[in-house]
């Protein structure tokens, strides 16, 4: 995740967004303590979703986390 979302990846500008709020999303532990702050930083990729190129990223990345 950290590579795509760097700058040597070519990408809108809406889907970079994205990829820097998964990206966040994706250095939290996961364990108990980390759960909550996860799971906030998760719901706020919504927010930042505009199309459905970033729509279809988010999907992707959220299955690749299960």
């Amino acid at each position: 995740m950290r590579l795509m979302s760097s700058k040597l990846i070519v990408a809108p500008a809406g889907l970079h967004e994205t990829m820097k709020r998964c990206l966040q999303g994706e250095e939290v532990p996961c364990d108990v303590q980390g759960a909550r702050e996860r799971v906030l930083r998760i719901g706020r990729v919504v927010q930042v979703v505009g199309d459905a190129e970033a729509a279809d990223f988010c999907a992707r990345w959220l299955i690749g986390t299960l």
